[in-house]
């Protein structure tokens, strides 16, 4: 089952030679709310050398859920299959601390 959603990329996380983690954050029920996925391949590589992507622009992701059993538990990745870029990152973003603010909308990107 391939889903589908849109988000600004708040960080991209490397965690080894050929993987690692995107970092979303998505306004849901007026909360803001951390969606990290799984990522390698051709998406890693254009996110890691940030070829393509930097933090701030606004992309559409395809990915599929796995889930996993581990004593009892369930745990469950999101694995991108596929990213599209929507927009780039505006020149409205900007930093404060360590948060990532769209002074449009208002909305912080820790």
């Amino acid at each position: 089952m391939l889903l589908c959603t849109d988000g600004r990329i708040s960080e991209i996380l490397v965690r080894g030679e050929y993987f690692g983690s995107l970092l979303i954050k998505k306004r849901i029920r007026g909360m803001i709310q951390p969606i990290v996925f799984d990522i390698k391949g051709d998406v890693f590589r254009s996110l890691k050398n940030q070829t393509e992507y930097q933090e701030g622009d606004k992309i559409r992701i395809w990915f599929f859920p796995i889930c996993r059993k581990h004593n009892d538990r369930y745990y469950t990745n999101l694995a991108v299959e596929k990213v599209q870029m929507l927009e780039k990152g505006k020149n409205n973003l900007f930093r404060q601390g360590a948060d990532l603010v769209d002074t449009e909308t208002g909305e912080v990107f820790e």
